[in-house]
């Protein structure tokens, strides 16, 4: 029995189900049938089920596994922690700085962490990316994101 996986495995399950749960509170949509709390329940059902799949196999392992002193001078957990943070911080100015330029800055601060170093990448990637999730949402399912301080310029 592998207890972090068991224990990961329940707190991506408790992390879906409070999503699925604010998910249902969404307003219906009487013009699109989908509606958007869609994609979140969507996404949410997807991580209750790889959560259970990860704590099944938890259970069933018969590798002894316990929790593990944490390292606080492993790159990983400072690359880890630096994520979490780059999460928050996404998470607090999305609205009032606006979707686009905090999401291009977001997806460069992850790509720097992750170890990406081509510049071309580094240009093209978040803005590529950005620019995809703005048209999916903006003009195929029109759904408001936050425009922050591009608002006052006309945006």
């Amino acid at each position: 029995m592998r207890i972090h996986d068991i224990a990961g495995g329940a707190v991506g399950a408790g992390i879906g189900l409070y999503a699925l749960i604010q998910g249902a509170k969404m307003p219906p949509d009487h013009i699109m049938k989908i509606g958007p709390s869609f994609f979140p329940s969507l996404v949410a059902a997807v991580l209750i089920g790889f959560s259970a799949l990860l704590a099944l196999q938890g259970a069933l392992s018969r590798k002894p596994g316990g929790f593990e002193r944490v390292d606080f001078r492993s790159f990983g957990i400072w690359r880890a922690l630096l994520s979490l943070g780059a999460a928050a911080a996404y998470t607090a100015l999305l609205r009032p700085v606006g979707f686009l330029p905090m999401t291009v800055l977001f997806i460069l601060a992850l790509m720097l962490l992750l170890g990406a170093r081509g510049p071309l990448g580094l240009v093209l990637v978040p803005l590529a990316a950005t620019a995809g999730v703005w048209l999916v949402f903006e003009q195929v399912l029109l759904i408001t994101l936050p425009v922050g301080l591009l608002g006052l310029l006309g945006f």
